[in-house]
């Protein structure tokens, strides 16, 4: 009995990669994350910021993880520390993930303005 349910079993499972399904949901593109190690980061805009382990004296300190959420006026720029010949610069609404933060914040009734380093990165 034993031996007819893991057949049946091994059947179905066959069967399942075997016929096609169909995907109703439309296919994004280009929904890569871009990543930059060791950035100078300027981040000015209305939006939200998420901080985790942060510390802050008069705006300036550090921050061990952050997201900032921009709206439609959103403005950063991003270039490697050592090679400035080559700055990435985003307007608009984008979500962008700083790891390891150190330098100036002002988040005040929304309106962003960071400037600083970060370790890594990340923006969609």
């Amino acid at each position: 009995m034993k031996k007819k349910i893991f057949a049946i079993s091994c059947i179905m499972l066959l069967l399942l990669f075997v016929i096609p399904t169909g995907n109703s949901q439309e296919i994004v593109k280009n929904t890569a994350l871009n990543i930059m190690p060791i950035a100078h980061v300027v981040i000015k805009g209305n939006g939200t910021a998420l901080y985790v382990g942060y510390h802050f004296i008069a705006g300036i300190g550090r921050c061990l993880a952050m997201i900032v959420i921009l709206k439609n006026d959103g403005h950063v720029g991003i270039n490697k520390l050592f090679d400035t010949s080559n700055p990435t610069v985003l307007e608009g609404s984008r979500i962008v993930i700083l790891i390891g933060f150190i330098g100036y914040l002002k988040y005040i009734n929304n309106d962003i303005n960071f400037n600083g380093l970060a370790l890594l990165t990340v923006w969609s």
